[in-house]
């Protein structure tokens, strides 16, 4: 498993991601987007350990892409936000972006990619264009899907019984 550092956070943090497999479909999988979800964290550090010492569970003709501490200054802080008081999740740039908000807790930072952690999984998603977006998250039990991917969310909801949703009740823009 490589180990490699993307990028650092607004208090310089390394932000480490871990690769496995091979092949031109890339999955990735992110935890620690916000602070105060330490569990996702958790899981994706298991994970990486399970595949430290099974490295042959995975279909390696896939190319996994792992980043289980996205929010390093947030998980120390024990903050939903970073260091800049940016909710990650909401400050991806996408189609649907924008700057209002009405909870403290969800400001989706000056612009959309303001955030050295958002410019670093961007970069990476440049480099290696994902078929599939894993974003862990323990707020709500549930797996919650956009775009095509309710087939992968049934699969999903399967093995953990999370409800599949399409939504999970408000905006989610970023």
């Amino acid at each position: 498993m490589k180990e490699s550092i993307i990028g650092y956070s607004v208090k310089k943090k390394p932000l480490v991601s871990y690769e496995c497999g091979e092949g031109s479909h890339h999955v990735h999988i992110y935890g620690g987007i916000h602070g105060d979800e330490p569990e996702s964290v958790d899981v994706l550090e298991r994970l990486i350990k399970f595949l430290r010492k099974y490295p042959k569970f995975l279909k390696l003709s896939k190319h996994y892409i792992i980043v289980p501490k996205l929010n390093p200054d947030g998980l120390e802080a024990q903050t939903r936000v970073n260091a800049s008081k940016v909710d990650l999740n909401r400050n991806f740039p996408s189609r649907y972006w924008s700057a209002h908000y009405e909870l403290e807790k969800n400001y989706p930072g000056p612009k959309s990619a303001s955030e050295p952690e958002v410019e670093a999984i961007v970069k990476l998603i440049e480099k290696y264009p994902p078929g599939v977006i894993l974003s862990v998250h323990s707020w709500i039990p549930q797996v919650n899907f956009d775009g095509p991917a309710e087939d992968l969310a049934r699969v999903l909801s399967e093995n953990n019984g999370y409800p599949v949703t399409s939504h999970i009740g408000y905006a989610t823009p970023g």
